[in-house]
């Protein structure tokens, strides 16, 4: 699942690719739930943004939440930006 991440993330930033952000949510999400931490992540962040996903600040939260008690400090600091939102 990392190889559908990697498309994910280039439909997502539009990297050599035309940019599709409904089918780079899809594949974000399939990644994310068979437990690629990474895409995880960037699915957070989809969600944070509404790109390729409805934005949804909860969900994003929850991602980055579940991350940092994984141990992403990336994700521990994100967790402490959106409690101040």
């Amino acid at each position: 699942m990392l190889a559908c991440m990697n498309v994910a993330t280039g439909l997502w930033k539009g990297d050599g690719v035309k940019r599709d952000l409904a089918r780079a949510g899809d594949l974000m999400q399939k990644s994310c739930d068979a437990g690629v931490r990474p895409a995880c992540f960037n699915l957070a962040a989809m969600y944070s943004a509404g790109e390729g996903v409805t934005k949804d600040k909860t969900r994003a939260l929850k991602l980055y939440q579940r991350l940092c008690a994984e141990g992403n400090s990336i994700a521990c600091d994100m967790v402490k930006e959106k409690e101040k939102q």
